[in-house]
């Protein structure tokens, strides 16, 4: 009796212990930071790993680096909470709680069920937008991991004077109105620094084939010119919402101007002399080094996937009738280079933010940029 019921009790602590340790593997841990060697600092990025990620220790899985846009509230000294800029993609566009349907279920009626259970805004918005472009979409897609790295307000680019942060790091809170660590060597820490820390922390298909970057706005620009100039890194892009010309925007006199006041950064990146603030002479050279039309222009492979859009009331890609998204789809087709979607302005209605430059629209575009990724890997046809 005695030996049954200890037999009883150890097998229920078993269980019990079995239990605990089933709980604890579902637990994804959502953030964390490494020290990147380009800017000289500690770097903090949002994660999302998907649901197998620990029940399978064995399996690798392809990666998205997804950037974020510019972050209008930085700079301002009354706002000491300025994280906007790592908040943007897992809180506000939700992608966490949108990946985690795309990855369980098996059509869109349960997707949109899941989406209304994960508590995503406007899930309806979701659900057209992947039907429109990918109407034929075999879900559950393959689970992918997903980065969205802090980005300040650099533009993901390497200043031109080479510094590691500017404003420095261990400076004061303010230069010339700009919050310290605002712009540094950000393509480096992204393309090396990140890429490296995170094939070497997670599993990850460390293979360019397997790696995908996108954004929106900033983050937008940012990626088209990270793939134009790294396609040994990155198979794929998504850029939402974006313009693609920046060096189009100091031959214009109003627009510089805007510029210099609104995203005083981007300037100082290219000037010959920060010093001088809202007064520097930019480089114009440099300038069309790191601009991303002249680097997709210049870019050494070809089989790259490529999609960029934006809604039809988009203020910024449309500047000009978007005209840098002609541009942009001219170039490519004298490359051989196919571009998605189809139709790169979407019609903006009351599901995805009326297609103005907002959260809501990018909200509404995850589940294509995602399921344009898994095709971009091979993954799905």
């Amino acid at each position: 009796m005695r030996k049954t019921k200890f037999s009883a009790a150890l097998a229920a602590a078993i269980l019990i212990a079995s239990a605990v340790a089933a709980l604890a593997s579902d637990v994804r841990p959502d953030r964390g930071s490494f020290f990147s060697q380009a800017l000289g600092t500690e770097k903090l990025y949002r994660l999302y790993l998907p649901p197998s990620y620990f029940k399978d220790d064995s399996a690798r899985f392809p990666v998205v680096y997804l950037l974020h846009g510019y972050n209008f509230v930085r700079n301002d000294p009354a706002k000491e909470d300025n994280l906007e800029e790592e908040k943007h993609w897992p809180e506000q566009e939700q992608v966490p709680q949108i990946a985690d349907c795309l990855f369980t279920v098996a059509d869109y009626d349960a997707l949109l069920a899941c989406l209304k259970k994960n508590d995503v805004g406007l899930p309806e918005g979701v659900v057209n937008a992947m039907k429109a472009e990918y109407p034929e979409c075999p879900l559950p897609l393959p689970e992918m991991i997903v980065v969205m790295p802090d980005g300040d307000s650099s533009f993901y680019i390497n200043r031109r004077d080479g510094k590691k942060t500017w404003p420095p790091a261990d400076g004061p809170e303010f230069v010339d109105g700009i919050r310290k660590s605002a712009t540094g060597q950000y393509e480096t820490y992204i393309v090396d620094d990140l890429v490296g820390h995170i094939d070497a922390a997670y599993r990850s298909k460390a293979d360019r084939s397997a790696r995908g970057i996108g954004g929106f706005s900033m983050g937008g620009v940012g990626s088209m010119n990270l793939l134009a100039g790294n396609p040994d890194v990155f198979s794929s892009v998504t850029s939402l919402s974006a313009m693609y010309t920046l060096s189009d925007m100091v031959s214009d006199s109003f627009f510089l101007s805007y510029m210099k006041d609104a995203t005083p950064e981007i300037a100082s990146i290219f000037c010959e002399d920060a010093s001088k603030g809202s007064n520097c002479k930019i480089d114009k050279q440099y300038l069309r080094r790191n601009d991303p039309l002249p680097r997709l222009k210049n870019m050494k492979r070809k089989d790259v996937h490529i999609y960029f859009d934006a809604g039809h009331n988009d203020f910024f890609s449309g500047r000009n009738n978007f005209e840098s998204f002609r541009k942009v789809s001219e170039a490519l087709a004298e490359m051989g280079i196919p571009a998605a979607p189809s139709q790169h302005i979407v019609q903006g209605d009351e599901l995805n933010g009326n297609g103005i430059h907002t959260a809501r629209y990018w909200r509404s575009r995850v589940g294509v940029i995602l399921t344009f990724h898994a095709k971009a890997f091979g993954l799905i046809k």
